[in-house]
């Protein structure tokens, strides 16, 4: 038992003898804030819509502005919507 204790010493203390002139981890990375602008749509009178609160919803249309439930529409879907231009409203209750 005795050995054992030192052998366990022996190697706390030779890990704790480390050289301490280096750096034991990377430094953290910068983190530079990059400025974005959420300009909101200029929707006019004739900005077409899909609004629709029940049924299977239909991501075909060519409308302007889908209004979304925001629980129950994947995340995918309205990626896929901004990917094509559509500017997506979501509602939640």
């Amino acid at each position: 038992m005795r050995n054992r204790i030192l052998v366990a010493t022996a190697v706390f203390l030779v890990s704790c003898s480390a050289n301490l002139d280096q750096p034991l981890a990377s430094p953290a990375p910068t983190i530079v804030p990059v400025e974005t602008v959420n300009t909101p749509p200029q929707l006019s009178q004739e900005t077409s819509w899909q609004i629709q609160y029940s049924g299977e919803m239909d991501y075909s249309l060519d409308v302007d502005v889908y209004n979304l439930d925001l629980f129950d529409t994947e995340a995918e879907t309205i990626v896929s919507l901004k990917k094509r231009g559509v500017f997506v409203m979501c509602y939640f209750s």
